[in-house]
């Protein structure tokens, strides 16, 4: 995680910057609480006994909602945090994450492997339909992109995303557009969209690929005994140190090796130029890491 943050790949907030910004914080999870585990208190409830069980929460970062769980029998205070049921805990570090990324403008990450699936909306309409276009998002991108098995430095993908800013830029408009689009359907179609938007952008990687290595071959017969012929007399004019072979047959074989290397070039940024390019960069760069 300090990795990440030392190459500008992750913002680190401090929540008490924003806690008393966010109107209803402690009522709205405690409400939620209440409504979702009130039947089931003794199934949750932590003692000093059972505190190893549980999971700590800085108490700066609960405001008054430990206060609140601990007369429920909820959690236990412990120094400077507060033990929590590892469900409860869970459910709070996401409703935290979520709004603090509402303010900040962020896409909140952790550095634990948590389970965001809550078991009731927690807040208002919007923010429950803000849960929803993550959960697209999520699903989106999880198809666009490859997950590396290892990544050895941060700062390689920090590298990358500056070098090819341009594609990422219109990737993030494409997807965006999409997710929109998905967003404002009928709840019963979108798992449909869903899966035909990851196969499109499946086959637009395939589609790129595949055009951008067919600029290197050479399809034309007659144009490769040209190129054999032409670089078999320029070898000639160097052994023998003939300037007249190497002019004669030199020149037609650079302009022709020239004109490729246009044309591969044209090519690939036509093909890089497409809205679903960056990921296709993300799957030839990351994909076998």
């Amino acid at each position: 995680m300090k990795d990440l943050i030392n190459n500008g790949l992750v913002r680190n907030i401090n929540p008490l910057e924003h806690l008393y910004n966010i109107e209803k914080f402690a009522s709205t999870f405690i409400d939620y609480v209440d409504i979702v585990y009130k039947c089931e208190f003794e199934n949750y409830r932590i003692t000093n006994r059972t505190k190893d069980n549980g999971i700590k929460i800085h108490l700066e970062k609960m405001n008054t909602i430990g206060y609140q769980l601990m007369d429920r029998g909820l959690a236990v205070e412990d120094g400077m945090w507060y033990t929590v049921h590892p469900k409860i805990a869970n459910d709070f570090m996401f409703y935290l994450a979520h709004l603090i990324g509402e303010k900040t403008e962020s896409q909140p990450v952790t550095d634990r492997v948590t389970n965001f699936n809550i078991a009731s909306p927690l807040g208002n309409e919007e923010q429950i339909n803000k849960l929803g276009i993550e959960n697209i998002r999520t699903v989106i991108l999880e198809g666009a992109f490859p997950i590396p098995k290892y990544i050895e430095k941060a700062k390689d993908i920090q590298k990358f995303k500056d070098k090819h800013g341009t594609q990422l830029k219109s990737f993030r408009n494409y997807i965006e557009g999409k997710i929109d689009i998905i967003s404002n359907s009928p709840i019963e179609s979108r798992n449909n969209l869903l899966e035909a938007l990851k196969a499109e952008i499946d086959l637009e990687k395939q589609s790129i690929e595949s055009n951008m290595k067919k600029k290197w071959e050479v399809v034309d017969r007659g144009s490769l005994y040209n190129y054999i012929f032409d670089a078999a007399t320029f070898g000639v004019g160097i052994k023998s140190g003939g300037i007249a072979e190497m002019v004669i047959s030199g020149a037609p074989l650079v302009k022709r090796i020239s004109d490729k290397s246009k044309e591969i070039k044209k090519n690939n940024l036509q093909q890089l130029s497409k809205q679903q390019a960056y990921a296709f960069l993300v799957e030839r760069k990351f994909s076998s890491k």
